[in-house]
């Protein structure tokens, strides 16, 4: 009888273990969707992306759709495609300027909108 409620014990502890260890690996597994997600939507890394892909298409191009050995594709980008100016300076300029502009940007229509419905108040 001793061993039935030993047993009992330890299962309801490994159950109760289970479930903190799963709500857990849960909570873990949110925080990394909302960190991934929030990393990708920021209008500076998403700014970053579109910046180093337009000056990089054509390495980027070639190494995609080229039916060379990846040896040779390598060797060629590393040949052709490492300046500092176009893989990083370019981008991350361009990067930080939209990121700086799209709220300014953004702020247009709603500012125009407002004026509108300032205008329409005041008229009647």
């Amino acid at each position: 009888m001793h061993q039935e409620f030993t047993w009992c014990y330890t299962q309801l502890f490994l159950s109760f273990i289970g479930v903190v260890l799963l709500s857990s690996v849960e909570k873990l597994t949110q925080s990394f969707k909302a960190m991934m997600y929030e990393r990708l939507t920021s209008p500076f890394a998403f700014s970053l992306l579109i910046a180093w892909i337009y000056f990089n298409w054509q390495g980027l191009y070639f190494f995609l759709y080229s039916d060379a050995e990846i040896l040779f594709k390598y060797a060629y980008l590393a040949e052709f495609h490492t300046d500092l100016n176009r893989n990083l300076y370019f981008p991350l300029m361009y990067a930080f300027g939209l990121s700086i502009l799209y709220p300014i940007v953004s702020y247009v229509p709603y500012a125009t909108q407002e004026a509108s419905a300032w205008c329409k108040r005041k008229t009647k």
